[in-house]
């Protein structure tokens, strides 16, 4: 039977989407040459989803090869292999050996890495380095380059001059004059695929353009304004005796009209007056003849004027956003730059990067490029795949189906996903790739198998009833033609023999009790679980970071153990803090601040009145205050490195007992900083306050805690109890900006504007838009709701609130309205389907990872044994050159040896002995000159000469571009073969055309001595 070369699957929750893809990729090994593992790519999105699935494969091909009737897999696919048994095990232990000697030839990836691999390959038709640094995290890209832009903005004149602008008009809007989230959030923009298209078509910034945009809006502005201000007296004369009548209802008419003559038009709210235009009910009821006479006029009237107030604050809108819109595209410009000068690739731009300069290429030209030829192709988690991503592998993929050899059989390409799933939309997911390829028979004009995995593997009868109802409500409460298309297929049957059980708890609304009750509700479903089930068996899942901490702070207060991303993070710790915060002191006595916080965290340690506290303590000396609460003699304490410091601080004390993880992360912050060399961190407390939201403590995988995450980060993963708290999150947001056109006489502007209900009403074109935003965003929330409520495995509780209205808006609504339709039954607003579970075994063994903390021993350095790899050796002449190497002219001196101190490389005594030596050289007669700033200096610099030798001369100065000095630092005793040496740095440089002065040994640390060669 011949298999088709195209397959699609469409794979809901728990049905065994991995599973059939590793199923297909045995078949293919199987059926096909032993080389067959070096022709298949597999692609996913995540490295653990990638390992997974390589795991699975080489697991699998163990089984069949050791025990082939164990093998569930070799049981369904045995009809399609022409082998006999032994023959298929004979077969997969080659293929297996194979695989693990030649590893990197298997290919199961994640797309991001398949993509680095081919800028990699074509780094020379990209005019890329071919050592190019990749950036994975664009947030410290843009933290690094906002600063770097506005460091160098000052040369261009407009720009300064626009940004300027921009601080003040944000004054002038009553927000902080600070432009640097701004410009963030901006850049963000810029580096985001999905709005590739709108930076396109922004005009580039020139003064003329820019000032001929702001003055139309301005005078736009200006004439809506006094329209409205003219309509709005004129409706008030028109109708003047109905107001004087009091008609209207709740008096929303005459409001209406004085909010527009207050001439704060773009700030009213029109839900009120909206809401009586589409319900007819402007005028009384009992105004029964003025309602037939005047209300379809009065309507019209309104209509009109509203329209005009939507477009004034449209327009508005375009005039704030207008510095911003110019802006964005130059800072795409200035990432670029910056990107190419620090030899550095941030990984979202490697799909434009392929887009216009590699897949356009014949498929054998990449081929041959990369070394290999790919024949089947895997794809999973389709529905996060980007426009530009896809594009990209179009021409591999559809060559491997349809160019072929003669003796060859065609490729393959296996696409596995699922719509429902598609929660990265914000990150350039484009989901409708995979629904319109779900609805094509053919691609490449070949056939398509569709299949459908309609069971669910994971969740018990009950969850997953209940999933298919309320999802079956769902789509009939929102009107959405995208959203049934993606759900074409959610309802699923139930594989396993447990019914399970679903609670859904509806607490009251009210702001004050709402989130009590909802912490308390999670203690007390965790406390009755516990009894059963290890705390490692249930899972919290949230909508955001913030409540994933809330939560997390909740639980450790009531002593239950927690696992959480975001608790793991060194700067969520008060403790850490508490711990920086003395190192700071220690480096800076004088600094009251620092001091009045230690003091306050000291109250709080010895659970004494803050206040009194600090009053009381208020002149203590900094010597005191380590020796009376921490035990420490300051001045002993202050010549030790940052490590020394911190680890002599928590030994000395019981504050941090219970909190030794967070303390053992501090520490690995310290020795990773010690051996960082980034160029922009000039002290420990600078390295801190730009990397502490990123250090975090590597939490075991098998301790016996809690899990608390965001339903983002669960996507994948399953859980035998899930808590579903706060459910009740808004299906839509505005918090975003897009790009409308706005016309200009006969030109035609991309103009920036915040994203609001406005937008339906300004133009045909903007409805549109505005309808299509929304409806992607109420998808996304839809999806994100089902990926939360198909983790669970045997019960699943969810914690909302109560909420009558029949518009269905958010979370809670649908949960409601589902709820009162299909549970009437509900007590004490509270529904259970099912009943208690049992766990399948409960683990006696999982512990909390602890540490226990020993006396420190002060003869011991820890630091003398850290940092071998970094610094190659601790010695003192090793340190004396690499201080030496950073010195260059002789005011400088200090300022690096401060660098190295606080760096904690050196301390107190080593410090002075250093500045000591180092000042006899630079002011020595015969060197002094060459110290100066009126010449070059190149420390420490590799040399390659023509026979490849490598020479790296202490310091070469250039007197001029043909005319040098060399000056070679020696802290032993002097031997004739230094001078021998350093005549062989002479005669090398003279082979490279250069003339040399002079030639100087430097005795230095133990003596003092300067020996012209």
């Amino acid at each position: 039977m011949i298999e088709p070369n195209i397959k699609i699957i469409n794979a809901s929750a728990g049905s065994g989407k991995t599973f059939s893809l590793v199923k297909d990729i045995i078949v293919t090994l199987l059926i096909n040459d032993e080389n067959t593992y070096k022709k298949i790519l597999a692609l996913t999105f995540t490295n653990n989803a990638a390992n997974e699935m390589k795991k699975r494969v080489l697991d699998e091909l163990y089984l069949i090869s050791k025990e082939i009737e164990r093998s569930k897999t070799y049981e369904m696919i045995a009809s399609k292999i022409e082998l006999k048994k032994h023959e298929v095990s004979k077969k997969a232990k080659f293929i297996l050996n194979r695989i693990l000697h030649n590893y990197s030839f298997f290919q199961i990836s994640t797309i991001d890495k398949f993509n680095h691999r081919i800028i990699r390959t074509f780094s020379q038709e990209l005019a890329l380095s071919s050592d190019f640094n990749l950036i994975i995290d664009q947030d410290d890209f843009i933290e690094e380059f906002i600063y770097d832009f506005l460091d160098n903005i000052g040369s261009e004149k407009l720009f300064t001059s626009l940004l300027t602008d921009f601080s003040i008009s944000k004054t002038e809007r009553n927000n902080s004059w600070d432009i640097t989230n701004d410009l963030k959030d901006l850049i963000k923009y810029a580096l985001n695929e999905s709005y590739n298209e709108d930076l396109a078509r922004i005009e580039k910034l020139n003064e003329k353009g820019f000032k001929k945009t702001k003055n139309f809006y301005s005078n736009t502005c200006k004439r809506l304004k006094n329209e409205i201000l003219s309509l709005s007296k004129s409706l008030q004369n028109k109708y003047s005796d109905l107001i004087d009548q009091q008609v209207f209802t709740n008096n929303t008419f005459t409001s209406f009209l004085n909010k527009i003559q207050k001439e704060k038009i773009d700030k009213i709210d029109l839900k009120s007056i909206n809401n009586k235009i589409e319900t007819n009910t402007i005028i009384k009821k009992k105004f029964e003849i003025e309602k037939n006479r005047f209300e379809e006029q009065i309507l019209f009237d309104l209509k009109k004027t509203i329209k005009k107030i939507n477009q004034f604050s449209v327009f508005i809108s375009a005039s704030n956003n207008n510095i911003q819109n110019v802006l964005i595209n130059e800072l795409k410009t200035f990432s670029k730059r910056f990107q190419d000068e620090n030899n550095i690739l941030l990984i979202s731009e490697f799909n434009l990067l392929i887009s216009e300069n590699v897949s356009n290429q014949p498929a054998p030209f990449i081929y041959e490029k990369l070394g290999t030829r790919f024949n089947n192709y895997y794809i999973d988690e389709f529905q996060d795949t980007s426009k530009l991503q896809w594009n990209n592998l179009i021409p591999l993929a559809s060559h491997s189906l349809l160019n072929f050899e003669e003796n060859q059989s065609p490729g393959q390409l296996f696409l596995v996903g699922d719509p429902k799933q598609s929660v990265y939309r914000w990150r350039g997911a484009n989901p409708e790739t995979f629904t319109s390829i779900l609805k094509s028979d053919h691609m490449f004009n070949l056939g398509i198998e569709h299949k459908e995995l309609e069971k669910n593997f994971r969740s018990s009868k009950n969850i997953i009833e209940f999933n298919n109802a309320f999802f079956e409500h769902v789509l009939a409460s929102i009107n959405s033609k995208k959203l049934k298309s993606n759900f074409t297929s959610f309802k699923q049957k139930s594989n396993n023999n447990f019914s399970g059980k679903i609670e859904v708890s509806l607490l009251d609304k009210n702001k004050e009790t709402y989130k009590e009750n909802t912490l308390e509700k999670i203690i007390e479903i965790i406390n009755k679980k516990s009894e059963t089930f290890d705390l490692s068996d249930i899972s919290i899942l949230c909508r955001s970071n913030d409540e994933c901490n809330l939560i997390s702070d909740h639980l450790i207060e009531n002593n239950i153990n927690v696992n959480s991303d975001e608790m793991l993070y060194l700067d969520k710790s008060a403790e850490v803090s508490f711990i920086v915060d003395l190192l700071r002191l220690i480096c800076n006595p004088k600094n009251k601040y620092t001091k009045l916080k230690v003091l306050k965290y000291v109250s709080k340690c010895l659970e004494i009145d803050a206040s009194k506290f600090l009053v009381d303590n208020k002149e203590i000396s900094v010597e005191k205050l380590f020796e009376e609460f921490f035990n420490q003699n300051f001045e002993k304490l202050k010549p030790l490195t940052i490590y020394g410091q911190a680890e002599a601080l928590i030994s000395s004390t019981t504050f941090f007992d219970k909190h030794l993880i967070q303390m053992s992360g501090l520490l690995d912050s310290i020795i990773d900083y010690n051996t960082s060399f980034d160029k922009n961190t000039k002290s420990f407390f600078d390295y801190w306050d730009k990397y502490k939201s990123k250090s975090k403590i590597q939490s075991p995988q098998n301790s016996n805690a809690v899990k608390v995450m965001t339903i983002h980060k669960s996507k994948g993963l399953e859980f035998e109890i899930v808590i579903l708290p706060f459910f009740d999150s808004s299906l839509t947001s505005s918090r975003m900006k897009t790009w409308i056109n706005i016309k200009n006489d006969e030109e035609e502007i991309r103009a920036m504007v915040d994203f609001s209900k406005k937008l339906q009403f300004f133009n045909e074109e903007t409805g549109k838009k505005y309808k299509s935003i929304i409806e992607n965003q109420l998808i996304d929330s839809i999806n994100l709701m089902y990926v939360s409520l198909t983790r669970a495995i045997k019960e699943n509780y969810i914690i909302s609130k109560k909420i009558f209205e029949d518009d269905q808006t958010s979370f809670a609504t649908l949960l409601n309205t589902f709820i009162t339709k299909n549970h009437t039954s509900k007590e004490n607003n509270k529904i259970i389907v099912g009943s208690d579970e049992k766990p399948d075994t409960k683990s006696e063994n999982k512990n909390i990872l602890k540490l226990e903390k020993d006396k420190r021993n002060d003869k011991v350095m820890i630091q003398d044994f850290l940092f071998n790899s970094k610094y190659k050796s601790t010695t003192t002449g090793s340190l004396f050159h690499s201080i030496m190497a950073e010195i260059h002219y002789d005011f400088q001196v200090e300022k690096v040896l401060n660098d190295f101190y606080l760096r904690g490389l050196i301390n107190d005594e080593e410090k002075k002995s250093f500045l000591a030596s180092i000042n006899r050289i630079v002011n020595d007669p015969l060197l002094h000159d060459l110290f100066s700033l009126n010449i070059e200096v190149l420390n420490e610099r590799e040399v390659v000469m023509n026979d490849k030798s490598i020479l790296k001369p202490d310091r070469v100065v250039f007197h001029n571009p043909g005319l040098i000095s060399i000056i070679d630092y020696k802290t032993g005793e002097q031997i004739n073969k230094h001078k021998i040496q350093l005549k062989e740095y002479a005669s090398s440089m003279e082979e490279l055309g250069l003339k040399v002065k002079n030639l100087f040994l430097v005795y230095t640390l133990s003596t003092h001595k300067v020996v012209k060669v």
